[in-house]
C-alpha cells in the first residue's frame, strides 16, 4: 500500500494518523513538488486554520492507531479544547479536521471499516445582533487608538476582521473614495469593491505615514492580532456583550 505522502506500508501493518497528520502538514515526502495537503486543500480559505489545528491535534493522536479512536477519546480532545476557553464552534472546527481523516481513511482509502460517531457542540443558529451607534461610541472611546481606528473603519465599511488588519495602501484610492479586497483575500474568493464613507476616508488619512506598506499598524509593525489585552479587557469591563468576528 502506498500512503497518500509516498509512504510504503506493508498491508498488515496498522495505519497510524501521525504519518497522515504529518503529512498534512508537509513533513514527509513531496507530490510534485508540493505537500500532498498543500496541494489538496489549496481551493480552502481555511487551509492555514486548518494546519494550525492539526498541529494542535498532534499532542492528543501522536502515534494513535486510527481503529484506536473511538468516542472516548474524541470527547477527551473535545474536552481538552473547552477547557481553552474557546467558543463550541472553535472546538466543533478542531472535530471536523478529525472527522475528515476518519472519512478519508473509510472511504477512500479503505483503511477503515467504519467510522466512530463523533459528537458537535451546539452552536448558536440566530445572528449575532448589530451593536447600536451608542454602544459603538462607546466601545470604541474605551480602545487604544489603533484599535478604535480599526473598529471604527470596521463598522464603516462591514470588512471582515482580516480583510482590515491585511488592508494594505496600493488596496486604497483616497481620491475616488474606494478600497478593493483581492479574490484570494475574500472568503467567496471573489474581488470586493468598499466604498468609502467619509468617516472611513477619515479613518484612513489618520494613518498616512505610519507604515509603508500595511494601513493599520502599531509603533511601526503590521496589526494581525486585535484580540489583545486591550480588547479583553474592554469585555471584561462594563462592554461583556461585544465580540469580535
Amino acid at each position: 500500500m502506498i500512503f497518500p505522502s509516498g509512504i510504503l506500508v506493508s498491508a498488515g501493518q496498522a495505519i497510524i494518523l501521525t504519518a497522515y497528520v504529518r503529512a498534512w502538514l508537509g513533513r514527509h515526502h513531496l507530490i510534485h513538488g508540493e505537500p500532498w495537503h498543500i496541494r489538496e486543500t489549496q481551493h480552502k480559505v481555511s487551509q492555514a486554520s486548518d494546519i494550525s489545528r492539526l498541529r494542535w491535534l498532534d499532542q492528543y493522536l501522536n502515534g494513535v492507531e486510527l481503529q484506536a479512536i473511538k468516542r472516548d477519546l474524541l470527547d477527551k480532545i473535545l474536552t481538552a479544547k473547552k477547557a481553552e476557553g474557546v467558543e463550541n464552534s472553535t472546538a466543533n472546527r478542531v472535530l471536523e479536521i478529525v472527522r475528515a481523516v476518519l472519512m478519508k481513511a473509510c472511504n477512500e482509502w479503505e483503511w477503515l471499516d467504519r467510522v466512530p460517531s463523533i459528537r458537535m457542540l451546539p452552536e448558536p443558529t440566530k445572528r449575532v445582533r448589530w451593536l447600536t451607534r451608542n454602544e459603538a461610541d462607546r466601545l470604541i472611546a474605551e480602545l487604544p487608538s489603533h484599535l478604535a481606528d480599526m473598529v471604527r473603519f470596521s463598522l464603516e465599511t462591514g470588512l471582515r476582521r482580516s480583510n482590515v488588519t491585511g488592508l494594505q495602501w496600493s488596496q486604497v484610492d483616497l481620491a475616488r473614495r474606494m478600497a478593493w479586497i483581492h479574490p484570494d483575500q475574500a472568503k467567496a474568493r471573489k474581488a470586493i469593491p468598499v466604498p468609502l464613507s467619509s468617516v472611513a476616508v477619515a479613518v484612513l488619512r489618520k494613518q498616512i505615514g505610519k507604515h509603508q506598506a500595511n494601513v493599520f499598524s502599531f509603533r511601526g509593525n503590521p496589526v494581525h492580532q486585535v484580540n489583545t489585552k486591550a480588547w479583553q479587557s474592554v469585555k471584561a469591563g462594563r462592554h461583556r456583550e461585544f465580540s469580535l468576528a
